[in-house]
């Protein structure tokens, strides 16, 4: 994954040298609005009225069918929204463009793994600490893995090692996966996956922004290294029973 830091006073993405970065491709994004005459909001009510019963009965496929005729009639009642094409799953294409479902399925797993992962290194910190599972269950991943980092220094080897080297891991995969999750992807193109988001860096606030160029592979070699680091945390578990020297 290549990662570009954009300056605040760059020119807008449509017009960006190519050379050092990928143009923003405004082509599969931008699509001209179809006014619709608005809707009564008498009819709108209707529907919102017809949702709450279903709220009751969880409405299943009737229920789904009438939500969605509901907000299409929120769309063309000028609540701010327009009619554009949509994809399978109700999202406007004007929002992402067009990506391809691997790329979809390549982030949906990404998160859902790292969710898996934050569980384990949280009930990591717990065992360092030998405190009841939950205690500090509410405090981010971040905070886990500096916390475990400070509760293995006594440890004797090899299992500080282990569980250091571990850490280093996760804080990468993690890092990766912010820098993916998110950042916005507009469907360019060529094809490549290019995202952008404002700096998080604390010492930058003029509005910088970190671009991310990564391709389908790379994100599934990313979803496999992830699900190595769970498959690994078993044996970095057992670890943490070392008692300190």
């Amino acid at each position: 994954m290549e990662r570009l830091r954009l300056p605040a006073d760059a020119p807008c993405a449509s017009t960006l040298d190519t050379s050092y970065l990928v143009p923003f491709d405004a082509s599969p994004l931008v699509q001209r609005p179809r006014r619709v005459a608005p809707v009564g909001l008498e009819r709108v009510g209707r529907h919102v009225r017809s949702l709450r019963a279903f709220a009751g009965t969880g409405g299943g496929v009737a229920g789904c069918r009438l939500r969605t005729a509901a907000r299409n009639d929120v769309r063309g009642a000028g609540f701010g929204a327009t009619m554009t094409p949509v994809d399978e799953f109700n999202l406007s294409r004007s929002i992402l463009g067009t990506h391809p479902d691997e790329f979809y399925g390549a982030m949906g797993r990404i998160v859902c793994v790292c969710a898996v992962l934050e569980d384990k290194v949280t009930a990591l910190r717990h065992a360092l600490a030998r405190v009841q599972q939950g205690t500090f269950a509410h405090q981010p991943i971040n905070q886990q893995i500096k916390t475990s980092r400070s509760l293995i220094v006594d440890l004797p080897e090899p299992g500080r090692q282990v569980i250091s080297s571990y850490l280093d891991r996760i804080n990468d995969a993690f890092s990766k996966r912010n820098d993916l999750v998110h950042s916005s992807f507009p469907a360019q193109s060529s094809g490549q996956i290019f995202g952008h988001r404002m700096t998080r860096d604390k010492t930058v606030t003029d509005g910088t922004a970190d671009t991310v160029g990564t391709t389908l592979e790379e994100l599934k070699m990313f979803v496999g290294h992830l699900g190595d680091l769970v498959f690994e945390f078993n044996a970095v578990m057992a670890y943490s029973a070392y008692r300190p020297s």
